[in-house]
């Protein structure tokens, strides 16, 4: 295939196998690979379907339980999972808990046994699935069985199993007669506001935070939320039970009544939790819904009109005592850390919407040792990862990201300040790649690209320039164990055009691993690949108008305006340019909304 007449076109690879190191472009060629690494979980090779004709014993031993599940994040693929060691390890009226050990890779895990009735979803199965946190435990997988009784069916959710809880700790402390040291109050309570801005990101209230429900591994301090059964994604105008959330942590609103609540719930049983610690003791242990109001007038004192109004207008022409509030330096020990107490007094608020918001929590000076480098658990370990905070929760407030995130920490984070006005588009690329890489892939399935290759998901990807021929570009990917890339989904087709975009300052027409076949009038992809990504424009792909059947994108045009810090499932990929075009005339940052905005659009035509 001659290149006459054609126009200088880049490209884009993948790699076939093992990547070594990239070898350096050479000749006028310009291309992009990518590689795909280890998946996770085996697809199952038996049937697809999911239900309870999918649970069976393994034939060789009674006690190794095989099943037909399906992955809690991702798509709904069916594989078999294996697990043994069974045994019950908790019980209530939502259904039975069970520990067991995966066959496959030998962790232990929790699966939770609830009967599912069919005329409606699990709801938290639904929230599960979508909740992608360090400090949630996470869904692994999800299976159906058939119960005792006809037509009976139980929901199995496999989860994280993790050996402790909040409440057995500080009842461990409680029965010793000493206090649970603050260090682990601090670490604790910073990660469940951790989980909950997050949660409330998505729009989920959890109505059931107790100590019981904050999972723990006494070795390493980390934290997990579970026990998602009463959490619901909140919406505006329609209205929730109140009777939620176990008594000791219920909110006052929900006392009053009040259908229409926010998150903030959340907040209020999450300074119980706090209190609780510091004191040794529920601070509000009411023996019924009534009793329950009566012992938070003890502390916060006869609450005002204006504040009953806040929580249910319905109640504004209620007489209540007038009671004034306990000082809050006397609810508390005499040597509570200062800071401890002013916490809680902005936790425990009767106005919902003036009570802290989990990062401002979390912002908070109680939590400023944890921020220090030397910090260490009692046992003299270091303190669990605190501060790798995703693009989502750097999103939400992000005025507060200078705070939450220390100077020795900002490598933990996907990105802890908004893009610079002199930040390279090598940089920018790669917080590009970071915020994709959440977008489409979770943790576990990633790997670590070679050095010149742009990582996104599983798949490494490199750019060369000035490709001739589509046969050449070919040739050289195949020289270093790749190929022609092929593009399977809209986040691929836009972190490639983000890729074109950086490295050529704009648009750019691009070789990619895709063939015409004139006969079938259908393409393919050199690759072998399935062909299954159809979203392109109108007239593409192409040939670039000539007459060879090799696939060519005009990609590079999408960096004229992103969000600095974004937010996965939006538009999720920052804006880049070559240095030469970054001055700070061309480049403007509102401080508030963080958005970065290119104003001289000039400089990327091609």
């Amino acid at each position: 295939m001659s290149g006459s007449g054609r126009p200088r076109t880049s490209s884009f690879a993948e790699p076939q196998g093992n990547l070594g190191a990239a070898a350096a472009s050479t000749g006028s060629a310009a291309a992009v690979g990518s590689s795909t690494g280890k998946t996770g979980v085996q697809q199952a090779s038996g049937s697809s379907s999911s239900g309870c004709s999918n649970l069976k014993l393994a034939r060789d031993s009674g006690k190794v339980t095989t099943v037909v599940a399906t992955s809690g994040q991702g798509p709904d693929r069916p594989q078999e999972v294996s697990y043994t060691d069974i045994k019950v390890i908790g019980n209530g009226s939502f259904g039975v808990v069970y520990q067991a050990r995966l066959i496959d890779s030998q962790e232990m895990v929790a699966i939770k046994k609830v009967l599912q009735d069919k005329r409606f979803k699990n709801r938290e199965l639904q929230i599960m699935r979508k909740l992608d946190h360090c400090n949630i435990v996470r869904l692994r997988y999800f299976f159906y069985s058939s119960g005792e009784k006809k037509d009976e069916v139980f929901l199995n959710l496999v989860l994280d199993f993790v050996p402790e809880t909040v409440y057995r700790v500080a009842r461990h402390f409680n029965k010793a007669k000493s206090i649970i040291p603050i260090i682990y109050v601090k670490v604790y309570m910073y990660q469940l506001f951790r989980s909950l801005a997050y949660i409330h990101s998505q729009g989920v209230c959890h109505r059931d935070i107790k100590p019981q429900n904050l999972l723990v591994d006494p070795e390493t301090a980390i934290l997990k939320l579970c026990d998602f059964g009463s959490a619901k994604q909140l919406i505006r105008g329609e209205p929730n039970v109140s009777y939620i959330c176990s008594r000791y942590y219920r909110a006052p609103e929900l006392i009053f009544g009040a259908t229409d609540y926010t998150a903030n719930i959340d907040i209020w049983s999450a300074g119980c939790v706090l209190a609780e610690l510091l004191l040794g003791q529920p601070i509000f242990p009411g023996d019924s819904g009534v009793d329950q109001l009566v012992e938070i007038i003890k502390v916060l004192g006869t609450p005002t009109r204006e504040q009953i109004r806040e929580m249910n207008p319905n109640y504004t022409e209620f007489k209540f005592p007038q009671i004034k509030a306990h000082p809050w330096s006397k609810v508390f020990k005499p040597r509570t850390p200062p800071e401890a107490i002013a916490l809680c007094s902005r936790l425990l608020e009767y106005t919902p919407v003036t009570r802290f918001s989990p990062l401002e929590a979390c912002a908070h000076a109680f939590f400023d040792e944890l921020r220090q480098p030397n910090a260490r658990l009692p046992s003299g370990r270091e303190l669990p990862l605190l501060f790798n905070f995703s693009t989502t929760e750097l999103s939400i407030q992000p005025q507060l990201n200078s705070t939450l995130i220390p100077p020795h920490a900002r490598a933990q984070t996907a990105s802890s300040e908004p893009i610079e006005k002199t930040m390279d588009f090598e940089q920018a690329l790669h917080l590009g790649a970071k915020v994709a890489e959440e977008a489409v892939a979770a943790a576990e399935n990633r790997n670590q690209c070679p050095t010149g290759w742009f990582q996104l998901g599983s798949r490494c990807f490199k750019y060369i320039e000035n490709a001739r021929t589509w046969p050449l570009a070919e040739r050289h990917y195949v020289s270093l164990g790749a190929n022609l890339v092929s593009v399977h989904s809209s986040a691929e087709d836009q972190f490639l055009q983000v890729v074109v975009g950086c490295k050529a300052g704009g648009f750019s027409p691009t070789w990619i691993g895709g063939f015409y076949a004139v006969q079938d009038r259908l393409w393919f992809w050199s690759d072998g690949s399935k062909f299954d990504y159809q979203n392109w424009k109108k007239g593409e792909p192409n040939n670039s108008g000539g007459r060879e059947p090799c696939m060519v994108m005009n990609w590079g045009g999408t960096v004229v305006h992103v969000p600095a810090v974004s937010q996965p499932g939006l538009y999720p990929f920052p804006g880049c340019l070559p240095p030469r075009h970054q001055t700070p005339q061309n480049l403007l940052v509102d401080p508030e909304t963080a958005i970065l905005k290119l104003c001289d659009f000039g400089a990327l035509s091609s």
